[in-house]
């Protein structure tokens, strides 16, 4: 065996041993969705913690990804060596250009964060981003038809729903976001916006009626997961305006009236089991304990191990009602659909 052999069995073994150790507590995920004010959160970090403190991955071959980022995790192709990056820097988060599902298994949900941005603006400024710096060569309509550039936001978070996320900040209201982040994770950010109200302001172009149609209908995913982000947030901001040490999440995932209703719900600031009230035309009609075990959502590190599930069965629920689920304590909106 050769001595290049010899040494990359011992560092694969070595690898090997490493990643089977847990993640050192509180360390976090910043799913930087290109476009949304990431830039300005990133620095924000590393204003707070250092530049060691906040690994970065950009991708195998770009110079902004962390050297610890590249040695355990793309060296040994294995995403677990994350967890050596974070030994071996004593960092705190980890941030990069890369979809949800490559560090939130091995993080956490609830230890994740990302920010949502209104989408027909977040196309409009990554088009002018790609004409500046990547020499995209095209109009606006162009660019907004490719594929790999339509409902971006949904496919960075691998179409999961932003309540199981652990931090959902919105874009046009940066300042509550970092509000909420400071609550949350007893963080110390400063405010910094880098001048986002300016860029946000300076980004906007006008639109014909037709390219707001078209760059909305394809990107109708996008626009319902800001709706929902916006839901999520909303209740994220009022439970820190009221002072209250909760912050409720929950799912209608099926209603109809021949199986019921059923989906999730939890309490990101507790591992207690979050009771909710399930309202059907404006009724409430039963108060439930949310114990059951959702297995899909246990491998993402949910709060209490994916026992978050609920069911409800009603002889008189009819195709059509319309059917709300609140949390009972705070009696916030967590989703609503029909039957």
């Amino acid at each position: 065996m050769s001595l290049f052999s010899r040494l990359k069995q011992k560092h694969q073994a070595r690898s090997s041993e490493a990643t089977t150790l847990p993640l050192p507590p509180q360390k976090k995920f910043f799913v930087h969705i290109p476009k949304t004010a990431g830039t300005s959160f990133r620095q924000s970090a590393v204003d707070c913690f250092g530049q060691k403190k906040i690994l970065q991955d950009y991708g195998s071959k770009r110079a902004a990804t962390s050297s610890s980022v590249k040695s355990c995790v793309y060296l040994p192709d294995d995403v677990t060596g994350v967890t050596d990056a974070f030994a071996n820097s004593g960092a705190v988060m980890i941030s990069g250009h890369v979809q949800i599902a490559k560090y939130a298994g091995i993080i956490g949900l609830p230890n994740t964060i990302s920010f949502i941005r209104e989408p027909v603006s977040r196309v409009v400024s990554h088009y002018r981003h790609m004409l500046r710096d990547e020499g995209f060569d095209g109009d606006l309509l162009m660019f907004a038809n490719q594929p790999k550039y339509r409902n971006t936001q949904t496919r960075v978070l691998c179409q999961l729903d932003p309540a199981l996320i652990g931090i959902i900040g919105i874009t046009e209201q940066y300042q509550e976001s970092i509000d909420i982040i400071n609550r949350r994770w007893n963080w110390t950010l400063n405010q910094r916006k880098d001048n986002i109200s300016d860029k946000l302001s300076g980004l906007k172009v006008s639109l014909s009626s037709e390219e707001t149609a078209e760059i909305t209908n394809l990107n109708l995913k996008d626009l319902a997961l800001y709706d929902r982000a916006i839901l999520v947030f909303g209740n994220s901001l009022a439970c820190l305006k009221s002072g209250s040490n909760s912050d409720p999440r929950g799912k209608i995932s099926a209603a109809s009236a021949n199986h019921g209703i059923s989906g999730w719900a939890f309490d990101m600031f507790s591992d207690q089991a979050a009771e909710i009230d399930v309202v059907v035309n404006k009724e409430v009609r039963a108060n439930l304990k949310c114990t059951d075990f959702r297995p899909i959502l246990a491998g993402w590190k949910v709060p209490r191990s994916g026992y978050i599930g609920y069911h409800f069965r009603s002889e008189t629920l009819k195709d059509g009602d319309e059917i709300e689920i609140r949390d009972s304590k705070n009696h916030l909106l967590l989703d609503s659909t029909r039957a």
